[in-house]
């Protein structure tokens, strides 16, 4: 994990690309229809946002119509009224030297049906990386970014998960 950055995509769908770590934190290599996926409008849930992911989000889906809504935590987002059909949901996750994947595990029960992208904070991303990645491959989160994180890489993720066929 070069210069604490590092881009996973689960290996779900064996068919799909996986995403590599590169200089700009990844090289995606997005399904055909990916463009023609976010032409529609898609329901986005952003979860625990510093401001600086709010902006790189803004910036990586300038002049798109889609419905991007904001909740300061998980607690806040279970309490709001429930979107009837989320196509992706953004998290970011601040780890403390000691803490572990319970934060996770809630957020995939929260939203068990939606493509998750998860952009993680770590204590030590040397030492906790790999345990982190593993977490989120036994809990089938689809995408996970380490920060500090790349308008591109977001960009490219976030193309990548909405062109994502829905969780049965």
């Amino acid at each position: 994990m070069g210069g604490g950055k590092a881009v996973d995509r689960i290996g779900r769908f064996p068919n799909r690309p996986l995403l590599q770590p590169s200089n700009e934190g990844c090289a995606v290599h997005a399904h055909p229809t990916t463009i023609a996926a976010l032409r529609i409008m898609a329901n986005i849930l952003v979860v625990n946002a510093d401001p600086n992911l709010k902006r790189l989000i803004e910036l990586a889906l300038p002049g798109m119509e889609h419905f991007v809504r904001h909740s300061a935590n998980l607690q806040t987002a279970r309490a709001e009224p429930p979107t009837p059909k989320l196509d992706l949901v953004i998290a970011r996750l601040v780890a403390d030297d000691d803490q572990g994947p319970e934060n996770l595990v809630e957020l995939r029960q929260t939203f068990p049906m939606a493509p998750l992208i998860v952009t993680a904070s770590l204590h030590d991303p040397t030492r906790e990386g790999e345990k982190f990645r593993r977490v989120v491959r036994e809990l089938q989160i689809e995408y996970c970014l380490l920060e500090p994180v790349a308008t591109t890489s977001i960009l490219h993720t976030i193309q990548a998960a909405l062109a994502l066929p829905r969780r049965a």
